[in-house]
């Protein structure tokens, strides 16, 4: 058998691709490679259409009924839909969402930033990713090395960001910071998603 590379004139692009043979020993680093190519190759593709609204996802305010005595208060909700991040990310909103205000505005006024008239907030929705459904570890890399539950799945899901009109100023020209690095699309101190469903 020939074992030696095949050259071919082929510049080396980022994506590599499994080639799989009868008898090859595959390790869970091959199907995480697996998984990454068709997940690029998805966002690359997405990333043709631009970040935005793909459907749905409307703001709408609907009266909620609060106390026995038929009190109500309006509550601003997310409807279903479909958006693209500028990663390539498909964020997927599946039923209505209550959107959080009354913590931001909370927040606000805690640290004095409430003001009078007040201030204009910005709701925005952030792909996010949560590891989930925990199971039994049978073995170990090393011998000597602990059993532990890991998780065996990666939900996707959204977050909702309610941002003053300065936060969404620093967010939206790059000055959101991540890891110490700086993206255009992420803004800091954005919190991780739930494991709600």
């Amino acid at each position: 058998m020939n074992t030696k590379t095949k050259q071919q004139k082929c510049v080396s692009g980022n994506f590599k691709r499994m080639n799989y043979f009868h008898g090859m020993l595959l390790t869970e680093q091959d199907f995480r490679d697996e998984q990454a190519y068709i997940r690029e190759k998805l966002k690359l593709h997405n990333r043709l259409h631009g970040s935005g609204v793909v459907w749905g996802l409307c703001l709408v305010d609907k009266c909620i009924e609060i106390t026995p005595q038929n009190e109500k208060i309006t509550k601003i909700f997310i409807e279903p839909g479909l958006a693209l991040d500028c990663s390539g990310n498909e964020i997927v909103v599946c039923h209505d969402f209550l959107v959080p205000i009354g913590d931001k505005v909370k927040k606000l006024k805690d640290c004095n930033q409430l003001s009078d008239p007040p201030p204009k907030l910005y709701i925005g929705i952030k792909y996010c990713e949560c590891q989930s459904e925990p199971a039994e570890q049978l073995t170990a890399e090393c011998d000597d090395d602990q059993l532990r539950p890991q998780f065996s799945r990666v939900r996707e899901g959204f977050d909702v960001v309610i941002l003053t009109e300065e936060e969404y100023y620093n967010c939206t020209n790059g000055l959101g910071e991540q890891n110490g690095k700086t993206h255009g699309c992420d803004c800091a101190g954005i919190p991780p998603c739930s494991e709600e469903e």
